[in-house]
């Protein structure tokens, strides 16, 4: 197997690359600051999972030549991921897989745009992870994760599957990218935005019969725009998203630690992208534009923003 690369050292990279390090060969690629960090100590990991790593990595300026078929996991902001592609072109091969691991709707579309020659495939997180310090992330939860990509990549994501099960967590493969796209966003559609308002970790989802309520309006509401799409999400998949609420209900979400740090929350392409596909066909999704719209009014007013003690950093999946 060729030498593969993480992009990005947020929870979601870190998580990955302590996985699959030394069983699939990556080597983390990040800014000067992580990769200093790294030189000085391994990487903690806690919670679910419990374990240290010294973390094998380099920076954009030493960054490792690239096999013919080496698989590069992108596991940066969604916001960020345009420009990440970018820098990548001139590293690349047509036939390198991207693996894109970024909440939210339209990712497969911007990449797509960027690297139309590419294998372009998802990894959806369903776990909880936070990033308590450069050097260590914990671990609320772990639900699953989902590879998804064309018939023709079944080789590599059968493969991938295997060594990520391997791994001790339970990985599907879909030959529906966009329908395992909307699938994943429904998750983070009901929790992140109203979590943010109210304040309150994952759980309270679960535990509050008003929430609970909300949050499955936000869902079904979605769900209809979804169809205006061709997607459509069976009963089934769309109960999944609070059945497995239990798994990471300790979890302070994305958006949430986003905006206790002072950073943008990214709902534009969550509750935000809801609302711009509704419009596009001629129709209203208000819920999820109330959602979208409280949360700007959150970030913009910095209601939710944390002064830092160094205690809290990074971002969570969901």
């Amino acid at each position: 197997m060729s030498q593969g690369i993480v992009i990005g050292a947020g929870s979601m990279g870190l998580f990955l690359q302590y996985l699959v390090q030394e069983s699939a060969d990556t080597c983390l690629l990040t800014r000067e600051s992580s990769l200093r960090a790294f030189a000085e100590e391994p990487l903690k990991v806690t919670g679910a999972l419990e374990g240290n790593l010294n973390i094998k990595c380099h920076s954009w300026a030493d960054m490792p030549a690239l096999e013919a078929n080496a698989p590069i996991f992108v596991a940066t902001k969604a916001h960020e991921l345009p420009m990440v592609l970018k820098e990548l072109l001139p590293h690349i091969q047509p036939n390198n897989p991207i693996i894109l691991m970024q909440n939210g709707l339209g990712i497969l579309d911007q990449a797509r745009e960027i690297l139309p020659k590419n294998p372009i495939i998802r990894l959806l997180c369903y776990i909880g992870v936070r990033k308590v310090s450069p050097v260590h992330i914990h671990v609320a939860g772990i639900h699953k994760y989902e590879l998804a990509g064309n018939k023709s990549n079944a080789d590599f994501l059968q493969n991938w599957q295997e060594i990520l099960k391997n791994k001790g967590v339970d990985t599907a493969v879909s030959y529906e990218p966009y329908a395992a796209e909307w699938q994943k966003a429904l998750w983070n559609l009901s929790i992140n935005g109203l979590c943010s308002i109210v304040d309150e970790p994952n759980g309270a989802i679960a535990d509050s019969p008003e929430l609970n309520k909300i949050a499955r309006d936000i869902v079904a509401e979605a769900v209809e725009i979804a169809k205006l799409e061709g997607i459509h999400l069976t009963t089934e998949r769309v109960e999944d998203v609070f059945k497995s609420l239990a798994r990471t209900r300790t979890n302070i979400n994305a958006t949430l630690q986003d905006l206790r740090a002072g950073r943008h929350p990214e709902l534009e392409f969550l509750n935000g992208a809801v609302a711009k596909i509704a419009e596009k066909h001629g129709r209203r999704a208000p819920l999820n534009e109330a959602v979208f719209n409280l949360v700007t009014y959150l970030e913009k007013t910095g209601k939710r923003k944390e002064i830092s003690d160094g205690g809290s950093c990074g971002q969570a999946n969901y």
